[in-house]
């Protein structure tokens, strides 16, 4: 049985620290800029969003598919605030 030593282990860890840190700051940017579009709205923008989650239904990817909820209530928001 071939048993990874501490070092490794602790390497690895700290490996996908930095990669979870590196991919939290891009999920954080990504965020304010919907933020930011959701205040004034934009119907290109909703019309993406609803294009991705047509391919993920598409796709069947269940992941994917439960991801989607979020994405549709952001789509709604967008195409909303555009119209008022």
């Amino acid at each position: 049985m071939n048993v990874p030593s501490v070092k490794s282990l602790r390497a690895n860890l700290s490996a996908t620290e930095a990669l979870l840190a590196e991919k939290q700051g891009r999920i954080n940017r990504a965020a304010d800029m919907l933020e930011e579009a959701e205040a004034k709205g934009d119907v290109a923008g909703a019309d993406q969003l609803d294009k991705m989650i047509d391919a993920d239904k598409a796709s069947g990817n269940k992941g994917l598919l439960q991801a989607d909820d979020a994405v549709a209530k952001v789509s709604l928001k967008l195409r909303s605030r555009a119209t008022q």
